[in-house]
């Protein structure tokens, strides 16, 4: 998972170090030595001691812990995560038993042990191939890497109580090769520290395939997500996910969400499985209510426009609670004498109305053969079915290439938008300049 307002190429803002996971990470990159360490010394050494054994089987428990802290989730049902714990435990317990009443079934567990082993480094070298050579997403890979690298924990805590055999101790050593590899490279992918009020832009690997999500204003209090999905669900807590809901004139799903002032977590759920991510709140509480309206997306794009310009938001109202004098003027140039308006319940159609009705332009009923005018936001402006609309400038898509180049590096998979041009450019401090730079199909992909 890569946080691209964080971290992307036009580097919005500078990543801090955030203790909390770094701690993690160095406990992780300590233990996995020690483990991996044992296992390859395994056919010099002999089966250890008691003590040997509980040290590198504590070892292998504490890094497979934290790194289902670090992961943001693994690449298998939620359902399996107990019996992974389960198999670190029991390990444990089989080191440290010596009541006489269990004596049997500890004896059959330890015979038991090189099955177990093998049982489970298999999925653990799968999983690593599958990062190694899937050729999948950095989402997906990340995923993968962390799956294999709790696997092959648990896998190598059963060989700690194996009994020692050639092809056994073999197999060991590739899984205690592979799980060094995976450690190394599974902590350098992860994710950056979020930035504290900068929207968020980020690829989770839930579902089937890796998909995009988009926080916007993160801000504390309300904010407007966007997942490049229709079926996800998202939520503060696990077990607290309320659908996205797809809405007219954008693509994947919708939701809005209350965040806290600092840090939090944002899960989100496709086809069962559930991944995470964490974000970094700052500024004023509740500065755009019109985020949970209908014109919600074209807010949202409006603020990614800023965020582009590496500027605190200023945006103090959406675009569809009031008419912009530019684009009033724009309107006028659009004008005929009599003319057909389609609008919706937003405060800036009902202003364009009233602007061209001081115009002095005849609005004429549906049906009349007058040209028509579409004074709507995005959703009733995809249900228009006339080629010949003729479209409020609010409703034009941008052709300015830097915008378009500049909003897909950073927020890949994000509409562009005349709301978000203008709100790119005003926080550029280039007002209403205009430019002659376009893009070509071509390029626009």
């Amino acid at each position: 998972m890569s946080v691209l307002a964080q971290g992307g190429h036009d580097h919005l803002l500078s990543v801090g170090i955030d203790i909390g996971p770094t701690i993690l990470r160095v406990a992780v990159l300590l233990a996995v030595p020690v483990v991996a360490g044992h296992v390859l010394m395994r056919g010099f050494q002999g089966d250890p001691g008691r003590r040997t054994a509980f040290a590198v089987v504590a070892a292998a428990a504490v890094a497979a812990s934290f790194e289902l802290l670090l992961s943001g989730g693994l690449g298998l049902p939620e359902q399996l995560v107990p019996l992974l714990l389960l198999g670190l435990a029991l390990p444990l317990y089989l080191i440290l038993s010596t009541d006489p009443r269990f004596a049997t079934a500890v004896a059959k567990s330890k015979r038991a042990a090189p099955w177990i082993f093998a049982a489970v480094s298999v999925p653990a070298l799968w999983w690593l191939a599958k990062a190694w050579f899937g050729g999948t997403s950095p989402a997906a890979t990340a995923t993968a890497l962390h799956t294999g690298v709790v696997l092959a924990l648990v896998a190598l805590a059963w060989f700690v109580i194996a009994r020692s055999r050639t092809p056994v101790r073999a197999l060991a050593a590739a899984v205690a090769s592979a799980l060094m590899l995976a450690t190394a490279q599974a902590i350098v992918v992860a994710p950056p520290s979020p930035a504290p009020g900068v929207a968020v832009a980020t690829e989770v690997d839930a579902g089937s395939r890796p998909v995009g999500v988009v926080v916007v204003p993160n801000r504390p209090g309300l904010n407007l997500v966007h997942v490049q999905a229709t079926d996800a669900a998202i939520g503060l807590t696990r077990n607290a996910l309320a659908p996205t809901t797809p809405m007219a004139g954008t693509t994947g799903g919708w939701a809005t969400i209350r965040l806290p002032a600092g840090r939090s977590t944002i899960y989100v759920q496709r086809d069962g499985t559930t991944a995470e991510f964490e974000t970094a709140t700052a500024g004023a509480s509740d500065p755009l209510p019109g985020l949970a309206g209908p014109d919600g997306p074209e807010c949202a794009s409006a603020l990614l426009g800023e965020a582009l310009a590496h500027v605190a938001t200023e945006l103090e109202n959406c675009p569809a609670e009031f008419l912009d004098p530019r684009d009033a003027q724009e309107l006028l140039n659009l004008a005929q004498p009599r003319m057909t308006v389609i609008t919706d319940d937003s405060q800036r159609a009902k202003a364009a109305v009233q602007e061209l009705r001081r115009a002095g332009v005849e609005i004429a009923p549906e049906g009349s053969g007058a040209p028509i005018l579409v004074l709507t936001g995005w959703a009733g402006a995809e249900k228009i079915a006339e080629p010949d609309a003729i479209l409020a400038p609010w409703l034009e898509k941008p052709t300015d290439a830097r915008y378009l180049h500049t909003l897909g590096t950073n927020y890949p998979g994000e509409q562009p938008s005349a709301a978000g041009h203008r709100a790119w450019q005003d926080a550029r401090g280039e007002n209403n300049k205009q430019t002659n730079e376009t893009l070509s199909p071509n390029a626009a992909g």
